[in-house]
């Protein structure tokens, strides 16, 4: 475990004592699927400085900018539940005094929140929360984990008996009351409640976990009680509306294994949340803190003559009970204050391995494997985090969570502050992440569709472009099918990848490129449209084939005159705003080739910008836009040319015919030469840097880093160098701002501006109209072509 950075609840005041009612903050956090961080603190606003100390409030922020907060909602008491759903949008919080609530992103920004239900259940303690939904889990199939083919390496969990197709957000209190609500579009939310066991009792530690076949199982208990667990059954009908009810499954009783030691609990755990076959409990004695880990197994029991009298009844039953089967007890004389395992293990099996994570009241953290609790690395918190703050007590651990991938822990203490470890590899516990482990995890955050970024972190200290060689390598051999389903989640990975290798700012701004440009071929290609009478296959299939047959001397009119003859249409049924669209990404491309054309004669001593986007199939698509622009007549684009009457369009499609047909022609690299002299080239979007801990990353920054709330570092990285002169290159750190998805010049201080939390892409925050190139346009709603979170910058 190494850590990766801290982030200090100081406000930038770093040196100033905390009071001492800050010792008793428990501050929670959560990560979503997405590397979202939610978490809770009782400080100051580090964004208002406000000074108002005790105010109960939830904040959230990228793992990637951790300094970066924004505000989620404020509490009635201090909060004592947090939890992301499924698809890392939603988010479920309670507190002690019993207030719930259920919150959602909105405008797709992790800086806007909207409150979709909240409700007060009143004289109770909230002790957790969660999301029941019906998700299947992707696992690596143990006995294909060497396939190439993804459907084959990797294998969805079953479907339980007990799917429900909506998502149902539960919340425990500690008396024992379980309400559920599910969301309504169409009205109120529908609410139920149930009592969890027979009577209401007194609960101190819950846990939602779902069986390796589906069902929803609870585990709950005291300090002093024994674990009980019960299945939980949702159904969903016109006349009884949301009905939701528990049944016992099995218990066990946790009692000192040596002697009449008197133990109390102090954490409970299912050991996965997607497999709930194993628990850990945390437990306190005279002789200190323990963690005790029980398994479930199904036996035969013997039924009593009473019950077996009759003939379908059988005389023994399989029943399921919970078998001790480890513990480890290295924690010294210091009490257990947290437990932590991953929402989900990939490597599948009846016992998938993964890490049991254990915070000390000592501010010690243990890191265990599954397989018999085995000790796999100790840390301590940062003794910098009590030196800032000039205390002499003990920085005591609140929460830990995992990352998406399980490559990271995020820890926060009582005083708000919050720390990100790097984990050691799952296949090799406490070795060095090697090639072949993270081909594959970014090959299951592939077809899983968890976020990649933690991953990042282990890919720093690996030769990146050997993880990109095989990780391309594999994809090239997956079915047509599943290769356009998973290429924009792969390009987005590929690319993430380039920009942490040294020295591979361009084979990233190519790779972005030939990801935007796929993605306009494919929305604009759409519009395509064939009269009946000559409709015999795909438009965009019939416009490739007919260009095929082209010669280098063929020109632009003499080939939109032919598609007219074969029955494509010349007409747009588009308003005028998507009209426009068009048009900026038609520029847009044709940018693209200018920089393309420009380059080529250096690329035969030097590799550069536009080198790979050749390689690629680039040129194509270039070229079948070029036809398409002209086919509806859009308005020539407005480049600054030395030839008043030169139809800009009809020379690159002429150029990128004859390079098509000839890369080796001197005369066309003579033109290229001159090309940047008798057009005006624009600057061009795709070398976009990092930011953030990916830019510490990629500079080789030594860890840990250190930050504070609410003030940003400066980690941006130098301008990459002109690859030509004349052909420059935009970034998102400009005085004036370019929109990455709508391809279009925002100016120096827009409305409204979305930003991206890993690169320094933007793009404006009110969406287009419903219209056909909206589509496109959302594709990137949720996130930018990177991966990252978008962010709303309200400029006044």
């Amino acid at each position: 475990m190494d850590l990766v950075y801290s982030t200090y609840n100081d406000g930038g005041r770093r040196g100033r004592a905390a009071p001492s009612w800050t010792r008793e903050t428990n501050a929670l956090c959560s990560v979503s699927c997405q590397n979202i961080l939610v978490f809770s603190s009782a400080h100051s606003d580090p964004l208002l400085d406000d000074g108002k100390a005790g105010v109960n409030r939830v904040y959230c922020a990228d793992l990637n900018s951790p300094w970066d907060i924004s505000l989620v909602c404020t509490l009635g008491g201090p909060a004592s539940s947090l939890c992301w759903d499924g698809s890392g949008t939603k988010v479920c919080v309670g507190d002690r005094a019993g207030n719930i609530a259920i919150l959602r992103m909105s405008e797709s920004c992790v800086s806007e929140w909207t409150e979709v239900y909240s409700a007060s259940l009143a004289h109770e303690r909230i002790i957790k929360t969660g999301f029941l939904a019906s998700a299947r889990v992707v696992t690596l199939n143990k006995e294909k984990k060497d396939s190439i083919f993804y459907n084959e390496k990797f294998q969805f969990g079953p479907e339980g008996v007990n799917s429900f197709d909506s998502e149902v957000c539960v919340f425990i209190s500690g008396s024992g009351l379980l309400s559920a609500v599910l969301l309504n579009t169409s009205g109120p939310a529908l609410t139920a409640t149930a009592c969890v066991g027979r009577n209401r009792s007194r609960l101190d530690f819950v846990d939602l976990a779902t069986s390796t076949t589906g069902d929803f199982l609870l585990a709950a208990c005291g300090a002093e009680t024994p674990v009980t667990v019960h299945m939980i059954t949702c159904s969903l009908t016109p006349q009884d509306g949301l009905q939701i009810h528990l049944t016992n499954h099995s218990s066990f009783c946790v009692a000192d294994r040596g002697g009449p030691e008197v133990v109390r609990i102090s954490a409970l755990k299912f050991v996965l949340a997607d497999s709930s076959d194993a628990i850990v409990v945390g437990v306190d004695g005279e002789e200190g803190g323990r963690v005790r880990m029980w398994e479930l197994q199904h036996a035969q029991h013997t039924c009593h003559k009473l019950f077996s009298q009759s003939l379908p009844s059988p005389k023994r039953k399989l029943i399921p009970t919970w078998r001790y089967c480890a513990e480890f007890a290295g924690g010294g004389t210091s009490k257990v204050n947290v437990l932590t395992t991953p929402s989900t293990s990939f490597m599948g099996g009846d016992k998938p391995s993964c890490y049991v994570v254990v915070g000390f009241a000592d501010g010690t953290i243990q890191c265990l494997i599954r397989d018999n609790l085995q000790q796999i690395a100790y840390v301590e918190l940062p003794r910098l985090a009590l030196d800032n703050l000039k205390m002499s007590e003990t920085v005591t651990i609140c929460d830990m969570k995992m990352t998406s991938t399980g490559t990271g822990l995020v820890v926060t203490d009582s005083y708000g502050q919050i720390y990100l470890y790097r984990m050691s590899p799952i296949a090799d516990p406490g070795g060095p992440h090697m090639a072949p482990y993270l081909v594959t995890m970014y090959e299951y955050c592939l077809v899983s569709g968890r976020d990649w970024w933690d991953l990042s972190l282990a890919a720093a200290q690996t030769n990146i472009l050997t993880v990109t060689d095989k990780l391309e390598e594999t994809f090239s051999k997956q079915p047509s099918g599943l290769k356009n389903y998973c290429y924009y989640r792969y390009m987005a990975i590929k690319a993430s990848l380039f920009r942490l290798a040294p020295q591979c700012e361009y084979r990233a701004a190519d790779t972005l490129a030939l990801m935007m440009l796929k993605s306009i071929y494919g929305d604009v290609s759409s519009l395509l449209s064939v009269d009946g009478g000559y409709f015999d296959q795909d438009p965009a299939e019939k416009l490739g084939n007919i260009l095929r047959t082209c010669s280098s001397a063929t020109e632009l009119d003499t080939v939109v005159s032919s598609l007219v003859s074969t029955g494509f249409v010349r007409e747009l049924p588009l308003a005028s705003e998507a009209i426009q669209n068009l048009e900026q990404l038609s520029s847009w491309v044709i940018t693209l080739a200018l920089h393309l054309l420009s380059a080529l004669p250096e690329f035969k001593t030097r590799r550069g910008p536009g080198f790979w986007l050749m390689q690629d199939g680039g040129l194509t698509m270039i070229r079948d836009l070029l036809v398409m622009m002209r086919l509806w007549a859009l308005p020539r684009p407005g480049f600054i040319t030395r030839e008043k009457d030169l139809d800009l369009n009809a020379k690159l499609f002429s150029m990128t015919l004859r390079l098509k047909d000839n890369p080796e022609d001197e005369k066309l690299h003579d033109e290229c030469l001159i090309l940047p002299s008798l057009v005006i080239v624009p600057g061009l979007d795709v070398m976009v840097a990092p930011t953030g801990v990916l830019a510490a990353l990629h500079a080789g920054a030594h860890l840990p880093l250190s930050f504070s709330f609410g003030v940003e570092p400066n980690l941006s990285l130098p301008p990459q160098p002109l690859f030509l002169e004349g052909l420059p290159y935009m970034d998102g750190g400009g005085r004036n701002t370019f929109d990455a998805i709508r391809k279009t010049a925002l100016g120096r201080n827009p409305a409204n501006l979305r930003r991206c939390s890993r690169c320094r892409s933007h793009t404006q925050g009110t969406p287009s109209k419903p219209g056909a190139l909206r589509s496109w346009e959302k594709r990137w709603d949720r996130n930018c072509c990177c991966g990252g979170s978008w962010k709303l910058i309200k400029n006044s």
